[in-house]
């Protein structure tokens, strides 16, 4: 929890040191997600709903090309077919876009790396999961596209994959991946 703290002030402070520099805008992101889990032992697996929410920077390097670091609370997991049984993994997740915009429309992509705050099983199943038995850091990617319906209100269409796997070796998430497709809605602060 002292981690989560300490990144949410430095993306304070950068969010200040943002609102300093000319055209750097701060600002807030919110969304909805279809999660599940791919890779080995996947069957039956399906897509559960999912949110996400947090902080913006957004700094201009051009007259269209930004970069945008993020610091978002994301609910992954997945939905066991068939049945009420869930497993939900709580992340922070800090993702880096490089952010192409050209009039109303945008595109980004970039790394990202997550830490687990938590795991729990939902529905019939219904306990927490040890994190010590999952990897805490995920490293993984995220692109996406979308529109500026204002000067600071947008709304995009994301797509976040892992690159290692959820479980440490030789666990039932040995070489699971964490998928995502997220709509977010989002309003930035502060001048063009």
């Amino acid at each position: 929890m002292k981690k989560v703290i300490l990144s949410l002030v430095l993306l304070a402070g950068v969010a200040g040191a943002a609102q300093a520099q000319d055209g750097a805008r701060i600002g807030i992101r919110a969304g909805i997600s279809a999660n599940t889990l791919s890779g080995d032992n996947t069957d039956g697996l399906t897509y559960a709903l999912g949110g996400l929410g947090g902080l913006t920077a957004n700094f201009p390097l051009s007259e269209n090309v930004s970069i945008q670091p993020e610091l978002l609370y994301n609910l992954k997991g997945t939905q066991y077919d068939d049945t009420s049984v869930r497993l939900d993994l709580h992340y922070v997740d800090l993702p880096i876009f490089v952010k192409y915009r050209t009039g109303g429309f945008y595109v980004e992509a970039g790394p990202q790396v997550g830490y687990l705050l938590s795991a729990k099983l939902g529905g019939e199943d219904k306990g927490s999961i040890e994190t010590d038995q999952l990897q805490r850091f995920q490293f993984g990617y995220a692109a996406g596209l979308g529109y500026y319906l204002t000067e600071g209100l947008s709304l995009g269409l994301r797509f976040n994959g892992g690159i290692n796997s959820v479980g440490k070796d030789d666990d039932g998430f040995d070489q699971v991946r964490t998928r995502s497709f997220n709509f977010v809605v989002g309003y930035e602060f502060g001048s063009k």
